[in-house]
């Protein structure tokens, strides 16, 4: 996650997006290339915990929560974790990834919804299970907002003053941002996926150059 949103924060949005989904832009590019030697740089000047690549998502977040690891890239679902797991969640605050060159803005956003109910185009009642699922995802969206445990993707008609303050100021970034960019493994094909999270491995490990992992990623992507 880290990596990805140093690229979106290089490359922007326009760039990245269209090296993902293979339209037209080649992955082995300078801003790419930045990102992958700025990720880099942060492994060498020792910005990860030690370990961090055998460390599963519950052990990281605990170092994150007792403060021995000073900050954590993820998304808005941590929020709410930080309201029942961190002993003072008051000490924890929220920021924007910072931008790597001029190509994105501080609005643009990794993340965004990508969580769906469909209906089944042969169902009986194609009517009635469509305004089902239109229910209940504007349920899921509006009690899972107010739980901290993710932001409202339906517009807010009810009372949110019990809303953890930490959510609210995410839920003020995305009312404002610009773009989203969904996580690099969703958006690219299963078989992709597999072979960038390989490649950024041995990136972080040293076992690559950051110019023999964009050009890998070039030949991923062609």
């Amino acid at each position: 996650m880290t990596h990805d949103a140093m690229t979106l924060k290089s490359a922007g949005p326009e760039k990245v997006k269209a090296a993902l989904t293979k339209a037209g832009q080649s992955y082995d590019d300078p801003d790419f290339l930045e990102s992958a030697k700025k990720f880099r740089q942060l492994v060498e000047m020792g910005a990860f915990y030690k370990g961090a690549t055998g460390l599963s998502n519950d052990e990281a977040s605990a170092l994150f929560y007792s403060g021995k690891v000073a900050m954590y890239t993820t998304g808005s679902w941590m929020a709410g974790s930080i309201q029942t797991d961190a002993e003072n969640p008051s000490d924890f605050d929220v920021v924007p990834f910072p931008l790597l060159g001029s190509n994105a803005k501080a609005t643009d956003f990794m993340g965004g919804a990508v969580d769906s109910i469909m209906v089944s185009a042969s169902t009986k009642y194609p009517d009635i299970a469509g305004k089902a699922a239109f229910e209940l995802t504007r349920s899921i969206s509006k009690y899972a907002y107010l739980d901290g445990a993710g932001l409202a993707v339906w517009k807010k008609d009810y009372d949110d003053s019990s809303v953890n303050p930490m959510t609210k100021k995410l839920a003020d970034f995305a009312a404002n941002a610009t773009s989203f960019t969904l996580w690099f493994d969703t958006t690219m094909e299963a078989e992709d996926a597999g072979e960038y999270l390989t490649l950024l491995q041995e990136l972080y490990v040293g076992e690559i150059t950051p110019e023999e992992f964009v050009s890998s990623m070039k030949k991923n992507l062609e």
